[in-house]
């Protein structure tokens, strides 16, 4: 079975996590905003632990995205390393699809609209779809602002599950959307065994990148804000 490292540096706490011969190991820095100073010795406390090298990973997935702007060119950079070095193949993950994974119950088919909080009355948005066995991206993920007073997109009726904070604001939501939600998960959280889930699919079906196609994904075009 591959051996995979995974890294999530989109939030304040940075996580990785190894999984070899199909178990995972988990880890993260006890403090907030430390992944520029505990990013790599959790990496080498992992490999020395599991008594491997980065030479032995057969892939990297890391979260690119939306998050911690700092955080994720952090844990990007540090992916891209140590496959140049290595030759490691490259898996990136949106954290929308990462939080979608939260939902997805294995063969059965499911939709979902993720919605968590940006700023400036703003949300990052994303609609998946899982087919029972891949989750799929619909569209293109983007930012939304929750003051319009207008549906912003126009989405096929189906049985949604929302997932994300942001739903917290239902009312606001179904209304940007046109449709309306069966159910929603506002307390939802991603977890290092989904990130290893999507990792090891992407990886089974060849979805992987080159060190240049690996880039932080901000969502929105034009960032205001540092």
């Amino acid at each position: 079975m591959p051996k995979l490292l995974a890294i999530d540096t989109s939030s304040s706490v940075t996580r990785i996590a190894l999984c070899l011969e199909g178990e995972i190991k988990e880890y993260r820095t006890g403090e907030p905003r430390q992944a520029a100073q505990q990013l790599l010795p959790l990496i080498q406390t992992a490999f020395s632990e599991a008594s491997i090298g980065a030479i032995d990973l057969d892939g990297i997935v890391v979260v690119t995205g939306p998050g911690s702007f700092t955080g994720l060119r952090i844990g990007i950079g540090v992916a891209q390393g140590i496959s140049v070095a290595n030759s490691t193949s490259l898996i990136g993950v949106s954290s929308l699809a990462l939080m979608a994974q939260t939902g997805v119950t294995p063969t059965e088919s499911a939709d979902f609209l993720v919605c968590i909080p940006a700023r400036d009355d703003e949300v990052y948005f994303g609609a998946y779809k899982y087919d029972g066995s891949t989750l799929v991206l619909l569209d293109r993920e983007r930012v939304l602002e929750l003051k319009a007073g207008s549906p912003q997109l126009s989405l096929p009726e189906r049985k949604w599950t929302g997932i994300g904070e942001a739903w917290q604001n239902q009312s606001q939501l179904e209304k940007l959307f046109g449709v309306s939600v069966s159910n929603r998960n506002i307390t939802a959280k991603t977890s290092m065994n989904d990130l290893c889930v999507i990792g090891l699919d992407k990886l089974s079906r060849g979805e992987t990148l080159l060190s240049e196609q690996l880039l932080p994904n901000y969502v929105k075009e034009h960032l205001d804000y540092g």
